[in-house]
């Protein structure tokens, strides 16, 4: 597949490998921005992998990222998953907190919870920066952001039905959504 989109694979070459064939790719220009995180194996996985995203800054093959980040080990190679996923801008935040196994996160999208959970801080990246400001927008700017500021109000009411009457008439809750937030507050609040 031929893209310009941002995209993410798994992969299974070992990190030190990894981080010197990504820089390598920024470095001649092909990608403007990479991360990538380590997970152990969950009980419904196979072995340890990498969840791996890039920004290429050029319209790139993913078979040329699946040849250039193989890495030779005995007879078999290590490389990626040879499944690349395009990720819209918007979800890069759905990339990072699964990334992170965030438990409220996969609560929402309907995972199931996972043994293992990580920190921002085992993301290995192109740019710390560029890392930053992309889970300031994944925990601020987002759908996550939104229903985690609703559950936190919902769990320390006293009133739950007054304190959704505060979300919808301060703009928290869309309009056209107030009806699902209504029925969502009457089996809640009793």
């Amino acid at each position: 597949m031929k893209t310009k989109q941002f995209i993410s694979t798994i992969c299974y070459s070992d990190c030190e490998w990894m981080i010197d064939k990504l820089n390598k790719l920024v470095n001649s220009g092909k990608l403007d921005f990479w991360c990538f995180i380590e997970h152990q194996a969950e009980e419904d996985e196979k072995k340890a992998h990498k969840h791996l995203l890039v920004i290429p800054s050029v319209s790139v093959d993913t078979r040329d990222l699946d040849d250039f980040l193989a890495q030779p080990k005995g007879e078999e190679s290590l490389g990626t998953c040879k499944l690349w996923r395009t990720v819209g801008k918007k979800n890069i935040s759905d990339f990072l907190l699964y990334g992170l196994h965030e438990p409220l996160y996969l609560r929402i999208k309907g995972y199931t919870d996972r043994k293992y959970t990580y920190k921002q801080e085992e993301f290995f990246t192109s740019s710390e920066d560029a890392l930053s400001d992309l889970f300031f927008q994944a925990y601020h700017d987002t759908t996550f952001a939104f229903n985690t500021k609703v559950l936190d109000a919902l769990r320390t009411s006293d009133n739950i039905l007054q304190t959704g009457k505060e979300f919808v008439l301060n703009g928290y809750i869309p309009l056209n959504s107030t009806c699902s937030f209504h029925h969502l507050l009457q089996i809640i609040g009793g």
